[in-house]
């Protein structure tokens, strides 16, 4: 018995296709100086919270905001980041 790994790739593409595009449609709604936290990625992306860590750290979302009003143990990100990424 043979082990294929192709329908495991195709199903993981076409999940990124449809987040991509609710992704998209939301963040068309927010300006680009503003900012996004973990939570609402995966509330908007229709993904659990552990996927979206999983995207920080395979390097699929860009790097996390750091700014002095930006407080709290949270994830910020750019939404004009998002927007170059994702578009």
């Amino acid at each position: 018995m043979k082990y294929n790994k192709k329908p495991q790739a195709r199903k993981y593409v076409n999940s990124l296709k449809y987040v991509r595009k609710n992704l998209n449609r939301y963040l068309k709604s927010k300006p680009d100086n503003g900012y996004v936290t973990t939570a609402e990625l995966a509330r908007f992306a229709n993904t659990n919270l552990q996927t979206v860590h999983n995207w920080k750290l395979r390097g699929i979302l860009p790097k996390p905001s750091h700014s002095q009003q930006l407080r709290g143990n949270k994830n910020y990100y750019r939404v004009s980041k998002l927007k170059a990424r994702f578009a």
